[in-house]
């Protein structure tokens, strides 16, 4: 299936009083998010050159083409006078911000544990050594419906792991009670990949795995 075309974004935006006249000379700052500190907004993709931390709007009340970094910004919008026509919070590019970000999130994401746990909403790769205690080490996995992305599991112990869903949610459309990972066995690791669809789980790799 093809893509959808996407709409032109506006390259060259005007902006007006409150009475509709163009807001000639005002200005538009820039900071970062929640906060009073000034943040660089850019008049080229690669965010190579800075046009400060805010931008004076022409005679027609225009400004040039504005490039975002990541993390986007608060905007404050003001006359000549620097009467303050507006304020808005967390503008950015969503998308740009989510690939931007994404080795962040999974660097931070990696989590060693050595017994039962729960999995966390921001827990990416986890990896289990579980060498004593509960057998099988339990696992329980985030729920579903608020889980956006994969969470990989790695068994690197000697005693298999049972992955438990929560409440209502499934595996693979069926209410498993749990999903197991066998012991690990140098050097081989046991490894499952679940991504939600937002009712329940679907196994996008596994490893010697078995439903129980």
């Amino acid at each position: 299936m093809a893509l959808p075309l996407a709409l032109m974004p506006i390259p060259i935006t005007q902006w007006c009083d409150g009475d509709g006249a163009p807001l000639a000379y005002g200005m538009l700052e820039f900071f970062i998010v929640g906060t009073s500190t000034p943040k660089a907004v850019y008049s080229t993709a690669d965010g190579t050159v800075s046009l400060g931390t805010n931008v004076i709007l022409d005679a027609d009340g225009r400004a040039p083409a504005i490039f975002l970094a990541l993390d986007g910004y608060k905007v404050v919008l003001s006359d000549a006078d620097s009467n303050v026509i507006w304020t808005q919070d967390q503008v950015e590019t969503v998308g740009e911000t989510a690939f931007g970000t994404l080795g962040v999130q999974l660097a931070t994401g990696a989590r060693d544990v050595t017994s039962t746990y729960a999995i966390l909403d921001d827990d990416v790769f986890v990896t289990v050594d579980g060498t004593g205690g509960a057998n099988p080490c339990l696992i329980t996995l985030p729920v579903a419906g608020t889980r956006g992305q994969p969470v990989t599991i790695k068994n690197v112990g000697n005693v298999p792991l049972s992955l438990l869903p929560q409440g209502s949610d499934t595996i693979e459309g069926e209410a498993w009670p749990s999903l197991s990972v066998p012991a690990a066995a140098t050097p081989f690791f046991p490894t499952v990949t679940l991504l939600s669809d937002g009712t329940g789980w679907w196994i996008l790799s596994t490893a010697s795995l078995e439903t129980s």
